[in-house]
C-alpha cells in the first residue's frame, strides 16, 4: 500500500488487505485460544465468537487509524461495541447464561 496512489485504486483495491488481516487475525486467534489450558481459557463454543470478535475490533482500530480518525475516545467506544456484541452472540446464539 505505501507504493500505491489510493485516489486511483478502485475501492475493491483498498478493502481486500482489511479482509486479508481480518482473516489472518482470525485464524491466529482461533490458535492461540485453542493453546490455553482449559481452566483459563473460555468454553470451547466461545472460541470462534471471541476470535471474530478481537479480530474485529483490531480491523476496525487499523481502519479508523488508515483514515486519520482513530482517537483514545473511539477506542473506548469500540471496546465498549464489542463488549456489548460478545455479550449479544453469548445470550443469544450461543446460549451461554
Amino acid at each position: 500500500m505505501l507504493i500505491v496512489n489510493p485516489q486511483r485504486v478502485p475501492v475493491f483495491g483498498l478493502i481486500v488487505p482489511f479482509v486479508l488481516m481480518g482473516l489472518c487475525l482470525y485464524t491466529t486467534c482461533l490458535v492461540l485460544i485453542g493453546s490455553i489450558p482449559r481452566a483459563v481459557s473460555p468454553p470451547k463454543a466461545n472460541h470462534r465468537a471471541v476470535s471474530a470478535l478481537l479480530s474485529g475490533v483490531a480491523v476496525c482500530a487499523v481502519g479508523l487509524q488508515s483514515i486519520g480518525q482513530f482517537t483514545l475516545r473511539d477506542f473506548g467506544v469500540l471496546l465498549l461495541l464489542a463488549g456489548v456484541a460478545y455479550l449479544y452472540v453469548a445470550r443469544n446464539i450461543l446460549g451461554i447464561r
